[in-house]
């Protein structure tokens, strides 16, 4: 049987930042790859799996 992943929509993806940034003690800059990045940016409707690169 195929596991069916989680599809992330673009609040999710803001609200998984918003929690990453809340457990972060020092500024960091992290970059959103791949499907999620196109989310954010309203070019896909929901990406499978957040690449987070800091």
């Amino acid at each position: 049987m195929e596991k069916m992943l989680k599809e992330f929509s673009k609040e999710d993806i803001v609200e998984l930042l918003k929690q990453v940034g809340k457990r972060l003690k020092d500024e960091t800059t992290i970059f959103l790859i791949g499907g999620c990045n196109m989310s954010l940016k309203e070019i896909n409707s929901t990406c499978g799996s957040p690449n987070l690169k800091c």
